[in-house]
């Protein structure tokens, strides 16, 4: 009897036993993300993560006065949207710089990628002038934009910028003035900013301080080469009408993140122009003033407070971290207000709809 070819090794061996991962069911408990600061040089780095965002944003706080409603009609490009000039002149060359800023961060699509910039803005609040850039959610990239910010920052190089706008909004260039805010503004860099990095981004106490350290090497002094003073404008000067905010709005008082709620809750119900926060101060157009105040004293569960501040509450624990981005992002509180520690309650939000707009 002949002999049985041997069997093949590959039906010797065993089939493998797929092993399964354990499942689990809903979304998996995640520890929040922790707040950490370091400082270096003139230089204060905060990062208040959260995971309610896609992007990092950044925000450089200086301590440099200037006016909402100047950034606000700059940034329309219109003296039209003009409602008050007090520090006209820092508020234009605060804006310059922002422009001088943002051509070398994403001034063309090449440098948009490059910076992985996705969006930036200005604006001035409690007595800062803010800068916020959105961009890839890495500290790495944050800290890169936050790097071209400082080193652009050349106060005493903008003055052509300056009086194209002022030439533009009919108002007499003024190179004293110039001057004087320029002086004012470079002061303030050497005083000491303010980069609080927030949205998807996330840090531990080394990377916050080597970030400072890092960042502390970008500030300049860059003042201008001749001293100046201030003057002042006014509407009058434009040939534009003095209380132009009193007449259009209807101020309310919404400090640090309730003002984002309140802002929240107005633009939600209502119509037309969106309000204006500015320095805590939420205004309101006069047109929906009258609505917005009578929904929010629209009292219980069924009310229009508590239904917006129970669609608030849906993040959980991220709530109060949307709320620190969304303000981060359009500069719209000043960067002390800007942190994610301390919660947030449906009742505290509702609340702060009802005080804010009685």
């Amino acid at each position: 009897m002949a002999d049985r070819p041997p069997a093949s090794r590959k039906a010797a061996v065993k089939p493998k036993t797929a092993t399964r991962r354990p499942q689990t069911r809903g979304r998996q408990r995640v520890a929040p993300l922790q707040p950490v600061a370091a400082a270096a040089g003139g230089v204060t780095v905060r990062v208040e993560p959260t995971r309610a965002a896609s992007t990092a944003c950044v925000v450089v706080g200086i301590p440099f006065p200037v006016n909402y409603w100047v950034l606000h009609a700059l940034k329309a490009g219109t003296p039209a949207a003009l409602h008050d000039v007090e520090l006209f002149d820092q508020s234009v060359v605060a804006y310059v710089a922002y422009e001088a800023v943002l051509e070398k961060l994403a001034g063309s699509t090449v440098d948009a990628i490059k910076n992985k910039v996705v969006a930036a803005d200005c604006g001035g609040q409690g007595g800062e002038f803010l800068i916020s850039v959105s961009c890839a959610p890495t500290l790495a990239a944050a800290r890169k934009c936050v790097g071209i910010v400082l080193q652009n920052l050349r106060w005493g190089t903008l003055f052509q910028r300056y009086a194209n706008w002022c030439k533009a909004f009919e108002v007499r260039a003024d190179k004293a003035a110039f001057s004087h805010a320029a002086e004012v503004a470079n002061a303030a860099v050497q005083r000491g900013v303010i980069a609080v990095f927030t949205g998807k981004v996330d840090a531990n106490e080394e990377g916050a301080a080597r970030t400072a350290d890092l960042l502390s090497r970008k500030t300049k002094d860059v003042g201008p080469k001749e001293a100046g003073r201030a003057r002042v404008v006014t509407l009058a000067d434009m040939g534009l009408e003095e209380d132009a905010v009193a007449e259009e709005f209807r101020p309310h008082a919404a400090p640090g993140l309730s003002g984002i709620v309140v802002q929240g809750f107005v633009i939600t119900n209502s119509r037309g122009e969106p309000p204006h926060l500015s320095s805590g101060i939420l205004y309101v157009p006069v047109r929906s003033d009258a609505l917005v105040k009578r929904l929010a004293a629209t009292a219980g569960a069924s009310g229009k407070p508590a239904k917006y501040a129970a669609s608030l509450l849906r993040l959980g624990e991220d709530t109060r971290g949307a709320l620190v981005y969304t303000a981060a992002k359009g500069c719209h509180v000043e960067t002390a207000s800007l942190t994610i520690s301390g919660g947030i309650s449906e009742s505290g939000a509702s609340g702060a709809i009802r005080a804010a707009l009685k």
